[in-house]
């Protein structure tokens, strides 16, 4: 376990669900926990088997000023990144979702960076996004015009 200045709870792997683990952080705030287990990626399987799998992709955005470009939306900064349509390879989802959300041409849109897994609550269910990110860059630093529909 890494070195931590705050103490982390570990959690018992034996009887682990995750779904009622996950309905009960919303009462304890300020807490870090971890799960050992000899097998993580039988364990990620099971937790992902308890959620809705949403595929989504986006973009780490650089200008020719080398600055990134991030988004305001939900009173949180993020990167631009939607859901991928039916049929529709990643990295094609991903320019497609950047340039939509933000009103820019993407002018590369280069090597998956990495993937990512956050997970939320939508109605009654949990949902594992699972996102891939693309390097991108914007020719000169062009004016951007932000979707509305999505705050």
């Amino acid at each position: 376990m890494p070195k931590q200045v705050k103490k982390i709870q570990q959690i018992d792997i034996q009887d682990f669900d995750f779904e009622i683990f996950y309905k009960n952080l919303a009462r304890v705030s300020g807490k870090d926990y971890i799960l050992l287990d000899a097998d993580p990626k039988k364990l990620f399987k099971k937790i992902k088997k308890s959620c809705e799998l949403i595929k989504a992709a986006g973009g780490l955005v650089k200008n020719a000023k080398g600055n990134y470009l991030f988004i305001f939306r939900n009173k949180k900064w993020d990167l631009p990144k939607g859901k991928v349509e039916k049929d529709e390879k990643m990295k094609d989802a991903a320019l497609r979702e950047v340039e939509e959300e933000c009103g820019v041409k993407i002018y590369t849109n280069d090597e998956k960076l990495c993937k990512t897994y956050h997970v939320y609550s939508l109605d009654t269910r949990l949902v594992l996004k699972k996102t891939n990110w693309y390097s991108m860059t914007v020719k000169g630093e062009p004016k951007l015009i932000p979707q509305k529909k999505k705050e």
